[in-house]
């Protein structure tokens, strides 16, 4: 029996999370007005993403690269509409003939997930059914092994050019602290969506957690996390330093108090934020 549902009832960012945290292989059909997006989960990760939206046919890509060359590419479509599988799809045909490698064509189709997940992440509409068990799984040399967290820095990465985040996020399991600079935080215009981030970065608390309790989409608490870090108001604190259950490294204090005190202040002065 499949799940069904509307992304208004469900947004797509809190329906990949919840499937992958089951762990359990299936395919989640996503339909918009740009037709069906298959993408199959195994292991709580996303194994491969199937979209009749392309953003550059992919032999156009790769010379644009430099891989091939226009004579190459024509000689290959040509070998790719003559296979005797035809089941194989372009990607993995290239990847056979020793043209590209597979990390090539990973990319690739993990942009176009990215960009869609964004999308519909921001003003998506459209209905979704789940069919969980490996029979759905399609039978695919390039899988992509990517969880709901590394998608969303992607996207914001394709989307938005925010690309330094990935130099410091692995997870949205790591945790965020504040830094010695609160101070001029008083100084700055920060909306009030930086200051509840800001308000939770107690060294405790993950990028996952901050996200639930401030109702913020994934999305949105990474775009917060990157304006808090150009400021140097949060540090991000890597998973080996927070598996580890020696003292932490000590750093002046601020209370809870004062920074709600301050979010109330920012508050009170802009009237449009009680709204």
């Amino acid at each position: 029996m499949a799940l069904t549902g509307t992304l208004e009832e469900l947004p797509i960012l809190d329906l990949l999370q919840m499937l992958c945290h089951r762990r359990q292989p299936g395919q989640l059909t996503i339909t918009t007005e740009d037709g069906e997006h298959s993408i199959y989960l195994l292991g709580g990760q996303i194994f491969h993403f199937v979209s009749p939206i392309k953003r550059d046919p992919l032999g156009r890509y790769l010379v644009k690269q430099g891989l091939l060359d226009e004579e190459q590419l024509s000689r290959l479509l040509d070998d790719f509409h003559k296979r005797a599988d035809q089941t194989i799809p372009l990607g993995a045909f290239l990847v056979r003939q020793g043209v590209v490698e597979k990390r090539q064509i990973r990319d690739i189709i993990a942009d176009q997930l990215a960009e869609l997940v964004y999308r519909l992440s921001q003003h998506g509409k459209g209905g979704f059914r789940y069919h969980q068990g490996t029979e759905y799984l399609p039978s695919h040399e390039i899988s992509l092994g990517l969880t709901t967290g590394q998608v969303v820095l992607r996207g914001l990465e394709i989307v938005e050019g925010i690309s330094k985040l990935h130099e410091q996020i692995d997870s949205f399991r790591q945790r965020i602290e504040h830094t010695d600079s609160l101070d001029k935080a008083e100084k700055l215009n920060l909306e009030p969506a930086c200051w509840n981030v800001l308000s939770l970065a107690d060294g405790h608390r993950s990028l996952a957690d901050i996200s639930r309790t401030t109702n913020l989409s994934l999305f949105a608490t990474a775009r917060n996390v990157y304006k808090l870090l150009q400021h140097n108001l949060i540090h991000i604190l890597p998973l080996s330093y927070q598996q580890k259950s020696s003292p932490v490294i000590k750093r002046q204090t601020v209370s809870p108090e004062r920074l709600n005190k301050l979010l109330g202040e920012i508050e009170g002065e802009d009237g449009s934020h009680d709204s």
